[in-house]
């Protein structure tokens, strides 16, 4: 445009890197180079600031101390196959003491490139709609922001990344182990409930950081909707019965992604009613963790595949992965 400098959603690039401690950028970092639409990206600092009561002041605004900055935002992004290993990590993957790892985000824009350290999940969304396209919602907070006078288009690339997403059409549903085709909707929610610590002064930074981002106790929900064809979800709030779920996505290049929630208990089930439309169900569950003590298990591979796939197996260690093939399994 001439006379102004402009630039637009697609001049705009996020990457995302495991940290080696809260705060910390990995000496060598394993980045991962995420597209998103536009709007997509919403972590960012604001600067909540100090100000004396009108009774002393008076009622014109005279002082506004600088002294905190909290970081916190979604990011929404479809689960491309060679991104979602990456996030789903950060949503559901915690250590021995219950700590989701912290992470390192870049956020490229040609006027305020810009650098997130400790970045923490604080909720995780898996979510098909209407369009069919498998989404993912991460929702974040940050230790700080900083600026990232260094960081240039160029440092992202994905030419070697597949730009199709996993999508409902390819996927095989079950409830009870019973393959469902009509489910429309679903969604799978992910809430770490991370407890913010208190603002501390950190070495060249003017503002007050946080301490610590600790994680609470998980929550998993699942909603979906699909024809109202049986009394499973009314018989099992009268009844207290339990249910599982399972959904395999097969994609057009050999990839696949495993979800599992193998103890449901249903809070409540929403019915449509339209003299248009078929009457639908809006179950609303609530995983646990059954006699494994797993309350969601997942797994992404990059295929051709070779692992056994019904039942989805797990391993002791959190991540197994060949060479060639690329097999992935993780349990959270």
């Amino acid at each position: 445009m001439p006379g102004a400098t402009v630039h637009h959603s697609y001049d705009r690039h996020v990457r995302i890197a495991a940290e080696t401690a809260f705060g910390v950028v990995h000496a060598d970092p394993s980045w991962s180079d995420v597209p998103f639409p536009a709007g997509g990206f919403g972590l960012k600092a604001t600067s909540p600031r100090f100000m004396p009561p009108t009774n002393v002041a008076g009622y014109r605004r005279r002082v506004g101390v600088h002294h905190q900055q909290v970081v916190e935002g979604s990011f929404n992004t479809l689960a491309w196959p060679d991104h979602l290993f990456a996030l789903l990590t950060m949503g559901l993957t915690r250590d021995g003491n219950g700590d989701l790892s912290s992470y390192t985000i870049d956020h490229f824009t040609p006027v305020d490139p810009r650098r997130y350290l400790g970045a923490v999940a604080e909720n995780l969304t898996l979510r098909v709609g209407g369009d069919g396209e498998l989404a993912v919602e991460l929702g974040l907070r940050a230790k700080v922001e900083e600026e990232a006078n260094t960081l240039i288009a160029g440092d992202f690339d994905y030419s070697s990344m597949n730009l199709i997403p996993f999508m409902l059409r390819d996927a095989r549903l079950e409830i009870n182990s019973e393959h469902v085709t009509d489910v429309e909707e679903f969604s799978i929610s992910v809430a770490n409930n991370v407890a913010q610590g208190p603002m501390v002064r950190t070495s060249g930074i003017t503002q007050g950081t946080v301490a610590y981002l600790a994680a609470g106790r998980r929550e998993i929900t699942l909603d979906l909707t699909k024809l109202s064809d049986s009394d499973r979800f009314e018989e099992a709030i009268r009844d207290g019965n339990e249910l599982t779920f399972e959904a395999v996505f097969e994609h057009p290049s050999g990839h696949r992604l495993e979800l599992q929630l193998p103890l449901l208990v249903v809070e409540g089930s929403d019915e449509s009613d339209s003299d248009t439309e078929p009457v639908k169900a809006n179950p609303k569950m609530v995983a646990l963790s059954n006699s494994d003590d797993d309350d969601i298990i997942w797994a992404v591979d990059l295929g051709p595949t070779t692992t056994t796939l019904a039942p989805l197996t797990t391993t002791a260690a959190p991540t197994t992965t060949t060479a060639a093939p690329t097999t992935t399994t993780t349990e959270a």
